[in-house]
């Protein structure tokens, strides 16, 4: 099963996006400011630029969609998004087992084939009232043939707890999961035109999309990580003149 790295590409609000109720898709950033919500039946366009890349996979990071809401994902030429190019069947939010109550929805979907529209729509029809995104990512797969065995999970509390003679007080914050791992090989020629522009990118200061094994996608909601690099990531070339990436990412807080 292959390793997934997602970086996430830049946009801004359609001029045509309906307004949310709450927030603004700019806010969708790997720095939270707000998070944007609109009713259960909403939408948004958002536009990734004249300048932009291909694209060929998008996911919804910290929603609070259930299970059976579904999502709609049009891709256009226009800034309406009424220049139809592509429009994915309904999606459901999310499959597989029991979502942990600690950890927020997360919402994939990878395209059958590269795309380039500069605008995106996405739909939403949900039982909630009111729909919730934090982040937003769009971005090229750039896959590694797997992880080594000896990858470990980690659940990194964020809590602050003081201690002293005699007392500890806690001031409950969110675990976030993490994962330290070493890929497999990655050709040379690979290293230099996808993995070191990406590790130049993302140093340990932005966010990208991290999916260990992308061979069954209902367990993703508590594999897949979306964090920032918090160690000092390192390309390593091997007895056979293969690089391997070693490296932990943490999920941001939410």
């Amino acid at each position: 099963m292959s390793a997934i790295f997602l970086k996430p590409m830049s946009f801004t609000a359609s001029s045509a996006s309906p307004a949310p109720l709450m927030g603004s898709v700019k806010n969708m950033t790997t720095d939270r400011a707000t998070y944007w919500s609109g009713n259960g039946t909403s939408s948004f366009i958002i536009d990734l630029g004249a300048d932009h890349k291909p694209y060929d996979m998008i996911t919804l990071v910290g929603t609070n969609l259930n299970a059976n809401d579904q999502w709609q994902v049009t891709t256009a030429t226009n800034a309406a998004a009424t220049s139809v190019a592509y429009q994915s069947p309904t999606l459901s939010a999310w499959a597989g087992m029991d979502k942990p109550d600690e950890l927020k929805a997360k919402a994939f979907f990878r395209f059958p084939s590269q795309r380039n529209e500069r605008y995106i729509q996405v739909n939403f029809v949900s039982t909630n009232p009111t729909v919730e995104v934090t982040r937003l990512v769009v971005g090229k797969q750039i896959k590694v043939g797997g992880i080594q065995p000896n990858a470990e999970q980690g659940f990194d509390d964020q809590s602050v707890i003081t201690s002293g003679a005699g007392y500890y007080t806690v001031s409950r914050k969110q675990v976030v999961l993490s994962w330290k791992f070493t890929t497999t090989w990655i050709k040379p020629l690979d290293w230099r035109l996808l993995w070191n522009p990406l590790m130049l990118w993302a140093g340990s200061s932005r966010a990208l999309l991290f999916i260990p094994f992308d061979g069954d996608s209902t367990a993703w909601q508590t594999e897949a990580v979306f964090g920032r690099i918090t160690t000092k990531a390192s390309g390593k070339i091997d007895a056979s003149e293969q690089y391997i990436v070693d490296a932990t990412i943490t999920a941001l807080a939410p």
